[in-house]
């Protein structure tokens, strides 16, 4: 569908409404918007609108309510999924200026975010931040803001958070953190994706409780 608009129709009326479906009351509609972001991510990049996807995207993160910050979570594992695509040449993994392009900015503006939401007050989002990084692709696992994130993550005391991360594919901790290098067992029951897997993140919000359906007791510390 986003493939029959121009970049810039698509940068002045699908991105702005994307961002007003990822705050539906309605789970099925925040899993459609979230499931059509890469594509228009995709667009603005390569037509170089980072600064107009900044100005939609990046407030989610700092947002006063709590299920916008959780959304935030949610886009960013969207996008890093999306970023994974790349080509095998003679056993060497080649990824295309385009996507490195894509890495880059996510990195910068998406990753770079999720040390503020792995100390976030709403333990929900705390949550949310722990299973998604879990399960993020192999090309996040060095980048230092996601070890950072994570070492954040290991003193969290929730049982929650500790079972989430607690699985072989998640990112390798942080060097010199006080929980490096600790092992996890292969069988456990919270394994997510394994680096490489290309399974859509689609259906996060109908498919789990979602960031408006959180259960009250999640809520508080």
């Amino acid at each position: 569908f986003t493939q029959l608009f121009t970049s810039k129709s698509s940068q002045h009326v699908l991105l702005p409404l994307a961002c007003q479906l990822l705050r539906d009351d309605v789970a099925q509609v925040r899993d459609v918007a979230l499931e059509a972001l890469p594509t228009l991510v995709h667009q603005a990049i390569a037509a170089q609108h980072e600064t107009t996807l900044n100005t939609h995207l990046l407030g989610f993160a700092s947002a006063p309510t709590y299920y916008e910050r959780q959304t935030f979570v949610y886009i960013t594992a969207s996008l890093a999924h999306a970023s994974q695509i790349r080509t095998v040449e003679n056993g060497a993994e080649i990824v295309p200026a385009q996507v490195e392009a894509e890495r880059q900015y996510i990195s910068m503006n998406f990753l770079a975010r999720l040390p503020a939401l792995a100390s976030d007050p709403v333990p929900s989002i705390r949550i949310a931040l722990a299973r998604k990084i879990a399960s993020f692709p192999g090309w996040c696992h060095d980048a230092s803001h996601v070890l950072n994130t994570l070492s954040i993550l290991r003193q969290d005391k929730n049982r929650d958070i500790q079972l989430a991360i607690a699985t072989p594919h998640s990112p390798r901790t942080a060097p010199g953190s006080p929980t490096s290098g600790g092992a996890t067992h292969a069988n456990s029951p919270t394994a997510g994706p394994s680096p490489g897997s290309t399974a859509s993140p689609a259906g996060i919000f109908s498919s789990t409780p979602g960031a408006k359906d959180a259960p009250a007791e999640s809520l508080v510390s």
